[in-house]
């Protein structure tokens, strides 16, 4: 059966071809995903700036139909469905490919990059990162000789560099310009109330369909100290006392890939201060905003808070395991670069919590090392950006 999907996914490419060297305008299309049924990082990001700003530029944003996010095109009329024959076409077409996450191939990255020849165009790869490269990530998921991007787009000139070190880029393919999305962070915002607590995902617990975990794969999450770790923290005295004495709510926040997993724990939930928020109804860049403290773990995610200079805290409770066993350290170091206090039990955690609801001015004294570490905190990065594909285009 999967030969069969491959071989009709090859006769779409072929027959694309055709056609569109048959009706060749236009054919400097830009195309833009994310995942596949998502639309809330950088690449929603750039194609929103691109859309309101530049709209003789023909760009498309690629979407599955079955996307939670496919209301925020109801008005839109440059978007493709993910893996329809249009997205053949389009690809086909297509002048530059940029994502946050896989470009948007309508087929394998394999099976693409082994038919370039079918594409009119030799199109740039524009890769503009779903989160901060800190951790020293395995060659083959960066490496420039087989992903062959024409620019990755970072925040500071540490990562850029650290890219180049470890990656096989140069410095005209590794760019600190800063991510699209933080165009829409409010920087300095504090307005703000709740408690957001948003850990990474671990190894050994991947779930085969997406949708819908088996039995053993969710019985084995629930035996892992991650799982316990956290069952334990939202349903702690202290925790729900703070909360209900300060009147913020915690609102916990899963990784994509353990989303899945969000019934388990609002199944043993026992406060009512505190949220088991899914992705079909929670936005992350919302949640970013809207709250005051970040809990995380190792996630990336901490450098979106950091920039609009809001406090976290980092609960390190399996540290020895996580590096042995997920990413190992890159060249950021959380005791020494940190933007925020560092934990490993709850007992610490917990009273790290107490005392910025008593005090939240006592965590701000980690905003210097974030103002270090960023190379700009403004509201352009998006325009930096296709400067640079702009650039790109130009000189190639």
């Amino acid at each position: 059966m999967r030969y069969f999907k491959i071989l009709f996914e090859i006769i779409q490419l072929l027959v694309a071809s055709i056609l569109c060297r048959l009706y060749k305008n236009p054919n400097d299309i830009w195309l833009i995903n994310e995942k596949p049924d998502e639309a809330r990082d950088n690449g929603y990001a750039f194609y929103q700036y691109l859309r309101k700003n530049f709209p003789d530029i023909k760009v498309y944003y690629v979407i599955s139909k079955e996307s939670t996010d496919i209301y925020k095109f109801d008005n839109e009329t440059n978007i493709v469905f993910y893996k329809s024959f249009l997205h053949f076409i389009l690809y086909i077409k297509s002048k530059v490919l940029i994502s946050s996450q896989t470009l948007p191939y309508p087929s394998s990255r394999k099976l693409c990059e082994a038919l370039m020849y079918l594409n009119l165009n030799k199109p740039k790869r524009i890769w503009l990162q779903h989160g901060v490269t800190k951790d020293k990530l395995p060659y083959e998921n960066m490496a420039r000789e087989i992903f062959k991007y024409d620019l990755i787009t970072c925040v500071s000139l540490k990562e850029a560099n650290f890219i180049m070190k470890e990656y096989g880029y140069n410095e005209d393919q590794v760019k600190a310009l800063g991510f699209a999305r933080y165009d829409n962070l409010p920087i300095g915002n504090n307005n703000t109330f709740d408690i957001l607590i948003m850990p990474t995902f671990r190894k050994g617990y991947e779930i085969k369909n997406f949708s819908l975990p088996t039995d053993s794969e969710t019985k084995h999450f629930e035996e892992s100290v991650f799982f316990k770790t956290y069952v334990d923290l939202l349903n702690s005295e202290e925790l729900d006392e703070y909360l209900e004495k300060s009147g913020k709510k915690a609102i916990f926040y899963l990784h994509y890939a353990f989303q899945p997993y969000a019934k388990s724990f609002s199944k043993r939930l026992m406060s009512s201060n505190v949220i088991i928020a899914e992705r079909t109804e929670y936005d992350v860049q919302k949640l970013l905003i809207n709250c005051e403290l970040l809990i995380t773990d190792y996630s990336s995610v901490f450098f979106d808070f950091s920039y609009m200079k809001k406090p976290e805290i980092f609960f390190h409770f399996d540290e020895k395991e996580y590096r042995s066993n997920h990413y190992r350290e890159g060249y950021f170091d959380y005791k020494t670069d940190g933007f925020g206090p560092v934990v490993n039990s709850k007992e610490e955690l917990l009273t790290e919590i107490k005392e910025f609801i008593d005090n939240p001015s006592l965590l701000m004294e980690f905003n210097k090392r974030a103002n270090n570490f960023f190379k700009y905190t403004d509201n352009n990065n998006c325009q930096r950006i296709l400067k640079e594909i702009w650039r790109i285009n130009e000189t190639n």
